[in-house]
C-alpha cells in the first residue's frame, strides 16, 4: 500500500564529524540551520537524487526539494528546504494519508509521538495545543473512506480540518540557537497521480488527506520566514542547477587553486584530495590570528595525523569561519596548523565535502561541481 509522504531535510551528511546515511529524530540538534544558499550543495551532498529547485520572486528566497526519501524509521517523505535571504530558515517534513490508509496514520503518528514523549532531550512548550488522541477519533470518525472500485477510497465529503500543532524545544544541542520543532496534523483535498512500476499502471487520487507536517526551525529563523510569509509574493519557479567551473593551476603536474580565508587572504591551495582537513602553514596562521580573523573560540584541540610515508605528526586543530573558492562559500571549516612553514596549504576534505558532488576535469584543468 502506497503512503506519499512529503518532507524535507538532508542525508549522507557529515558534520562536526557525525555521519548519517538518513535524517533520524535525534539528528535535529546537529542540523545546520541558518547556512547560505551557496551553500545549498551541501544539502545536495546528503542525497542521492538531483533536487528540485525553486526560486521565489520575492528576492533571495529559494527552496530545495526532494522526493519519497527515508526518515527515521517512519517511511518515505518529500523534503523541502526553505531560503529565506539567501539563509536556512526551516525544514519540513509532511507525511499524507489517503482515505484508505488511516490505520496506517495512525499507527505512524502513535508511534512518532511515543518516541518524542519519551526523549529527555524534547521538551514540550506550553504553546502546544495538538491532542493526538481526539484527532485520530475525529478522523477516524468523520473521515470513514467511501466504498468504491477505487482502492484509494475518497474521504466521505472530503473535510478541511486543522488540529492544531505541538511545539518541542531541543535540550542539549550542539547549537544554542534555541531550536525547537513543530508536529501539525490537517485534513485537506489533494489531486495525486503517480505510477505504479509493479502494476505498470497510473493511479489517481482525488480526495481528502491528512498531512503530518514536522517543521524544524528556531526562533530567529522563524521570524524570518514568518516575514515571507507575511509579503505579497509568494510564488516560486523552478530553475536549472549550473554546473561551476574553477579553473586550477597546474604546477608540474600539481593543481592548485585560489582560495578566500575569512575574507582576508586570499592563496592559492593544493587540491587534496586524499588529506582529512584543510591544511594552514604558521605563517599564513599568524597573520590570521594577528589580524583577530582567528579567535581563541576558534581553536578545537589538537589531532595526530598520519601520512602517506607512515609518519605522524600532531598538529593544532582551528575552525576557519569562511573559506570562498570562486563564488562558493563555505562556512565553519576544519582546519589543521602545520609544523613547518615550508608547508604547503591543503585544500582537504573538510572543504571539499561541502561542495557536494564534484569531479576534475583533467583536460581542460578544471574543478566541476555539479
Amino acid at each position: 500500500m502506497r503512503i506519499k509522504c512529503i518532507l524535507l531535510i538532508f542525508f549522507f551528511l557529515s558534520i562536526n564529524n557525525y555521519a548519517f546515511t538518513q535524517l533520524k529524530l535525534k539528528d535535529f540538534k546537529n542540523f545546520p540551520l541558518g547556512i547560505y544558499f551557496n551553500n545549498y550543495r551541501e544539502i545536495k551532498s546528503y542525497f542521492e537524487d538531483k533536487p528540485t529547485l525553486m526560486k521565489g520572486e520575492l528576492k533571495d528566497t529559494y527552496q530545495v526539494d526532494y522526493k519519497n526519501v527515508t526518515f527515521d524509521k517512519y517511511g518515505s517523505a518529500d523534503y523541502t528546504f526553505q531560503f529565506v535571504n539567501n539563509t536556512l530558515s526551516n525544514v519540513e517534513i509532511e507525511f499524507s494519508f489517503m482515505a484508505n490508509q488511516i490505520p496506517i496514520f495512525e499507527n505512524f503518528i502513535k508511534s512518532l509521538s511515543d518516541d518524542i514523549y519519551h526523549n529527555k532531550n524534547y521538551y514540550k512548550n506550553s504553546s502546544s495545543n495538538l491532542n493526538i488522541l481526539q484527532t485520530i477519533s475525529y478522523i477516524k470518525k468523520a473521515c470513514k473512506g467511501e466504498e468504491g472500485p477505487d482502492i484509494s477510497n475518497k474521504f466521505r465529503n472530503s473535510p478541511q480540518k486543522a488540529f492544531g500543532q505541538d511545539v518541542f524545544e531541543l535540550r542539549d544541542c550542539a547549537f544554542t540557537d534555541h531550536r525547537f520543532f513543530l508536529i501539525s496534523i490537517g485534513l485537506s483535498q489533494a489531486n495525486n497521480q503517480w505510477y505504479d512500476d509493479d502494476e505498470k499502471k497510473q493511479h489517481e487520487y482525488h480526495g481528502g488527506m491528512v498531512d503530518v507536517t514536522i517543521s524544524l526551525t528556531n526562533m530567529q529563523l522563524q521570524l524570518l520566514r514568518n516575514w515571507e510569509i507575511n509579503q505579497d509574493t509568494l510564488t516560486y519557479r523552478s530553475f536549472v542547477d549550473q554546473k561551476k567551473i574553477i579553473k586550477l593551476k597546474d604546477d608540474n603536474g600539481i593543481y592548485k587553486l585560489p582560495v578566500n580565508i575569512n575574507n582576508t587572504l586570499k592563496l592559492d591551495f593544493v587540491l587534496d584530495l586524499g588529506a582529512s582537513d584543510v591544511s594552514l602553514s604558521p605563517d599564513v596562521f599568524s597573520v590570521l590570528y594577528k589580524a583577530g580573523k582567528i579567535e581563541e573560540s576558534d581553536f578545537i584541540g589538537t589531532q595526530t595525523y598520519k601520512f602517506a610515508d607512515g609518519s605522524t605528526a600532531k598538529s593544532n586543530v582551528v575552525n576557519l569561519k569562511t573559506l570562498m573558492i570562486g563564488d562558493i562559500k563555505l562556512e565553519n571549516v576544519r582546519a589543521s596548523i602545520s609544523n613547518s612553514i615550508n608547508a604547503p596549504l591543503l585544500l582537504g576534505q573538510s572543504a571539499l565535502k561541502q561542495l557536494g558532488k564534484y569531479s576534475i576535469d583533467n583536460v581542460n584543468k578544471q574543478l566541476v561541481i555539479e
